[in-house]
This record gives structure tokens, sequence and C-alpha cells, in this order.
């Protein structure tokens, strides 16, 4: 009984995680079209960086509670929108403390 509980869990990480890595590009597209202020001393896409890389392992931890085709795909997706943005946000980061 307690195996069922603990692929259940997995999976609602599976699709947790998949709905954070939505947010994330959405917190992406907002803060590129909006000025973006320190928070408390805190770049926001610092934040946001951290997030996505903390979701990355979310989503890694997620492959275990796959079931079938669906949740496979979601899995997936959500590794690599994660890698993805982790790399923009890296490189925009990383370029955006040389230029000033």
């Amino acid at each position: 009984m307690a195996k069922k509980s603990a692929v259940v869990n997995l999976k609602n990480i599976n699709l947790w995680s998949f709905i954070i890595s939505v947010i994330c590009i959405c917190l992406l597209v907002v803060s590129a079209f909006l000025p973006i202020h320190n928070i408390f001393g805190v770049h926001p896409l610092k934040v946001l960086l951290v997030v996505t890389l903390m979701n990355l392992c979310l989503g890694a931890i997620g492959f275990a509670g796959i079931r079938d085709w669906k949740t496979m795909l979601r899995s997936i997706i959500t590794i690599v929108i994660n890698l993805g943005l982790s790399i923009i946000l890296s490189y925009v980061i990383f370029i955006g403390s040389l230029l000033t």
C-alpha cells in the first residue's frame, strides 16, 4: 500500500514540476517587458535561475513517477524547458554582469 502512495506522490511531483516550469517561462517574459529592480539586494533573474535549477532537480525526480507515455512526455518537456531556461538565464546574468 505504501508503494502505491509513493508512486502517486512522484506523479504529483512530475505534474507540479511542469507547472512551475511554465510559470518560470511566464516570469521571464514578464521580466523582459517590465523594468527590473533589485529585490533586497538580489537580482530577480538570479532568483528565477535558482528556482529553475531547483525545478530541474524536481523534474529529474519526477522521472521516477512515469506511468505512461503522457507523463514521460511531460517529464521530458519539463527537463528541456528547465535546461533551456537555465542556460538562457545564466548567459543573461553572466553577460549582464560583464557589461556593468
